[in-house]
């Protein structure tokens, strides 16, 4: 069983290859350029950005973080045809608990109604959410937060780069 070599969602059928690479879509493989001109990106400034979102608001409850990646799982099924997806969430643990639960009952109640991949994907689903639901706060940042804001910053010079070959003056962090 594959799964998207940018995103890590599992891939039953299709996809797109790039070589040895596979890719859920057009959009994750077309990712891997963008992530290699970001990985340019000193680590150092790359873990300060990290550091900010980990002890930042929570962009869902904006309460106090601290804030992390973490992912929920949904499973749908009817008859012969059954969607999986994970749902990744920059949040605080109280946040994610809440998206992982109303995941888990997505799951519950639209996950076994197809064969063979609902009957047998949805105790699987509903287990790896409770994993994610119970286990303990993670310490920061974890790899995935600095993944994240190395994608914000690699986001951010690339809009400046354009911003400069279009002949307009750069967006300064403090301006309103």
């Amino acid at each position: 069983m594959a799964s998207c070599n940018y995103c890590d969602t599992f891939i039953l059928f299709g996809g797109v290859q790039d070589g040895e690479l596979r890719f859920c879509n057009n959009d994750c493989a077309e990712n891997p350029a963008f992530m290699q001109w970001a990985a340019q990106i000193p680590a150092e400034e790359v873990l300060e950005v990290a550091r900010e979102i980990h002890h930042g608001n929570c962009p869902s409850c904006q309460k106090f973080g601290p804030v992390e990646i973490y992912q929920s799982h949904r499973i749908w099924s009817a008859l012969v045809i059954t969607n999986f997806s994970t749902q990744t969430h920059v949040t605080c643990r109280s946040c994610a608990r809440k998206e992982q639960f109303k995941d888990s009952l997505y799951c519950l109640f639209l996950g076994w109604w197809g064969i063979p991949w609902g009957i047998f994907g949805t105790p699987y689903y509903l287990v790896k959410n409770a994993i994610h639901f119970f286990g303990g706060e993670r310490p920061g940042p974890s790899e995935e937060l600095r993944q994240h804001a190395q994608l914000i910053l690699a986001s951010a010079y690339a809009e400046q780069l354009a911003q400069e070959e279009e002949g307009l003056p750069p967006v300064l962090e403090d301006s309103p």
